[in-house]
């Protein structure tokens, strides 16, 4: 499903699922005068400023819902939908549920919504439940004069109960967490920006942030990648996190430096002696790391999804699959995926991975 912008030429196969005049006031309340209106009366609608409407088809160009999205504040950071509607052939087949998920995104990432708003009466008991199934919340009541009778609406704000916490690896930053807005519809996506590079600075970051989110959402999803999903392992998270999907993770930070220091001909008398080595391939050996990381093993019983690539430079496939064994981990192997998912083909593979292990959970 996608949305685009409404045409009139639309206006004729919406209008047509309100069979009656009831089903038309659920819909559109007093707005228009007319039952039933005509194409004309409903683009009128949409000639105010900061108004845009947007028409759901599927896969097939054919048109399957509708949806407005508006701008009621000068400030622009709020934004409200309104007229709701799905073809009344398909309800109740998960069409109007993804139709409010690509809303929601779309008053996101293209209307910079801060703040998510609808209005439903409470005599349309099925909208309430799709609404409140993508994370809409009652805040307040209201009333209304439609057709002679007192209508009670509700009013609704989307306050999903779910975040998605994303650590970044080496050199990565939080707006990578961009990508999987969309595959978390549902949920608030969050890219922690960590100021610190050693686990036990790493820990109180990740712990603390972990631990404000847990004061606003009932559930937390970790993604991490990389070296973030040794950081993360490493700051005593696990009470807090529901589920885990991690990406190319560091799950041995000892046999990774050691094997560093193989690569760099350097003895651990050397690095001791030293405290600190610089290896022309640019990673940093340190003394003081490698006798953290020995004397903190890994401690980690969150529900994990692992994606790995069988070209992973950094951890072999040993080390992986004994880490997934060990911690009941499910492991998705990448043919020729290197330790960067980055390619369009790699991407790809990443984001089926995660919509299919979403499914399973």
């Amino acid at each position: 499903m996608t949305l685009r912008p409404f045409n009139i030429n639309d206006a004729p196969t919406i209008l047509s699922w309100c069979k009656d005049k009831h089903a038309f006031r659920l819909w559109s309340a007093d707005r228009y005068k007319e039952f039933p209106p005509k194409p004309e009366d409903m683009a009128a609608q949409y000639a105010a400023e900061n108004v845009f409407p947007f028409t759901a088809v599927d896969d097939e160009g054919n048109i399957v819902g509708h949806i407005m999205l508006r701008y009621p504040e000068p400030s622009k950071t709020v934004i409200r939908l309104g007229f709701v509607i799905i073809d009344d052939q398909l309800r109740g087949k998960g069409y109007g549920k993804q139709m409010l998920q690509l809303a929601i995104l779309k008053a996101k990432q293209d209307f910079g919504a801060q703040k998510i708003t609808l209005g439903v009466f409470d005599n349309n008991p099925s909208a309430i439940h799709c609404y409140e199934s993508v994370g809409f919340i009652v805040t307040d009541t209201d009333t209304y004069a439609i057709d002679g009778e007192e209508w009670t609406e509700k009013e609704m704000e989307f306050k999903p109960m779910q975040a998605v916490l994303y650590i970044h690896g080496k050199g990565g930053s939080a707006t990578e967490s961009e990508h999987y807005q969309l595959l978390f519809p549902d949920s608030d996506v969050i890219g922690l920006d960590y100021h610190t590079f050693t686990p036990w600075e790493t820990e109180k970051e990740i712990r603390e942030a972990v631990a404000n989110l847990k004061t606003r959402y009932k559930n937390i999803i970790l993604i991490a990648n990389s070296i973030g999903a040794f950081f993360s392992m490493n700051a005593g998270i696990e009470d807090m996190i529901l589920q885990a999907y991690f990406i190319s993770p560091i799950v041995d930070m000892v046999q990774l430096i050691t094997n560093m220091m193989t690569w760099t001909n350097v003895t651990e008398l050397e690095l001791k002696s030293a405290g600190f080595i610089h290896t022309e391939f640019g990673e940093d050996l340190s003394w003081d790391y490698l006798c953290y990381v020995r004397s903190h093993p890994v401690s980690w019983y969150v529900p994990t999804h692992i994606l790995y690539g069988s070209s992973d430079q950094l951890t072999s496939i040993d080390t992986i699959s004994n880490f997934s064994n060990e911690h009941h981990a499910s492991l998705t192997i990448k043919d020729g995926g290197e330790h960067w998912f980055h390619t369009k083909e790699q991407l790809q593979f990443l984001d089926n991975w995660m919509i299919t292990k979403q499914k399973k959970k």
